[in-house]
């Protein structure tokens, strides 16, 4: 039997539209946050608990969203690398401190489970640029 699993109770969130804005502050601390546990555990798979995602920002903050936002960024430089096309905020494998200020507001189409979506769901050029 398949089930839904969604640690982020995002109940109150519409399933389409667009992915609220959130705290740049937030989306930079589950960046480091992420990156320092994986670096902990180089080439390992690693589950990090919804609790650490929630201590990791600020009170309130909407998890759903900033999960959906930081994961686009981790997903942002492979394909650049893949690709082939420049991204140049990124050094060393870490992020100027625009791209978590862009990145927190910039318009971004809510991805839907099981529907096939191409390229990223926000104008990769405002990002980028």
């Amino acid at each position: 039997m398949a089930t839904n699993f969604n640690p982020f109770d995002d109940s109150s969130w519409p399933k389409e539209g667009l992915v609220p804005a959130v705290n740049p502050t937030d989306l930079k601390s589950i960046w480091a946050m992420q990156n320092d546990i994986q670096a902990r555990h180089p080439g390992r798979q690693v589950s990090i608990g919804i609790d650490i995602y929630k201590q990791s920002c600020s009170p309130g903050a909407d998890m759903a969203a900033v999960f959906s936002r930081v994961s686009m960024l981790g997903l942002l430089q492979p394909v650049a690398e893949a690709e082939h096309f420049k991204f140049p905020r990124i050094h060393n494998g870490k992020p100027d401190e625009i791209v978590f200020k862009v990145l927190a507001n910039i318009p971004m189409v809510r991805l839907q489970p099981g529907v096939e979506h191409e390229g990223f769901p926000f104008d990769i050029e405002e990002l980028i640029s």
